[in-house]
C-alpha cells in the first residue's frame, strides 16, 4: 500500500544485475492476498466492469479499487508507478552498464542510503536510493580503480537534469561525491557519468 516502496522496488530491481521479472499487476501496484488463487486477480486494465478484463465471468473478482487504480488512470499521470516501470524499463535497454554492467556497491555517509555503480567500458551509471523517510545530506565514495583522473558531468536519466560536476584527482584515496544538498525521503537518482 506504500507506492514510494513500490517505486524504491521497481528501481532496485531494474538497476541491478540479473534478469528482472516482474509479474503482471506489479507495474501498478496491485495487491494480492493468500490463499495463492488470490495472490494475483484479475489485471486492472479500467475502471469499466471486471476491471476491464474480460466480457465474460473472472475466476474471482477484482481489487475493490480497479475503478481508480488502473492501467488507464495511471498511463495519464506522469509520476504513476506504471510510467515508472515504463521509464526503468526504456532506460535498461538502452543503456547497456544497467543490462550488464560491473557492479560496484559504494559506500555512503548514511546507512539508510543506498549507492552502486554499474560500469560497463566508459559508461558509468550511478544509482542512489534514499530508503529512509527524513531528507538526508548524502555523500559517496567512488573509488580510484573505477574512474580516471578528470572532470566529470552528472546527468539524471530519469529526468532532464543536470547535477554538480564531479572532478577525480590522482591519488590513492576515493572521491567523495555530492550530487546534490539533500535526497528526500524515498528520494532515487540513477545518473550517468560522462567525461
Amino acid at each position: 500500500g506504500d507506492e514510494n516502496k513500490a517505486k524504491i522496488a521497481a528501481v532496485l530491481l531494474l538497476s541491478a544485475p540479473g534478469v528482472p521479472f516482474i509479474y503482471y499487476g506489479e507495474e501498478i501496484g496491485m495487491v494480492g492476498s493468500k490463499p495463492d488463487e488470490n495472490i494475483r486477480l484479475p489485471m486492472q486494465w479500467d475502471g469499466n466492469s471486471n476491471a476491464g478484463f474480460t466480457t465474460g465471468v473472472p475466476w474471482r473478482a477484482g481489487n475493490p479499487n480497479f475503478s481508480d487504480w488502473n492501467v488507464d488512470v495511471l498511463s495519464k499521470q506522469d509520476n504513476s508507478l506504471l510510467n515508472l516501470y515504463r521509464q526503468l524499463i526504456h532506460l535498461r535497454n538502452e543503456t547497456s552498464a544497467l543490462r550488464v554492467g560491473e557492479f560496484q556497491k559504494l559506500t555512503t555517509n548514511d546507512r539508510n542510503v543506498v549507492a552502486f555503480s554499474r560500469i560497463l567500458d566508459n559508461e558509468k551509471i550511478l544509482v542512489l536510493i534514499n530508503l529512509g523517510k527524513e531528507p538526508k545530506e548524502v555523500t559517496i565514495e567512488l573509488p580510484r580503480e573505477s574512474f580516471n583522473s578528470g572532470n566529470y558531468s552528472v546527468n539524471s536519466l530519469l529526468e532532464n537534469k543536470i547535477y554538480s560536476s564531479l572532478s577525480i584527482v590522482e591519488g590513492d584515496n576515493p572521491t567523495i561525491y555530492q550530487p546534490k544538498p539533500s535526497m528526500n525521503g524515498s528520494e532515487y537518482l540513477i545518473l550517468k557519468i560522462t567525461p
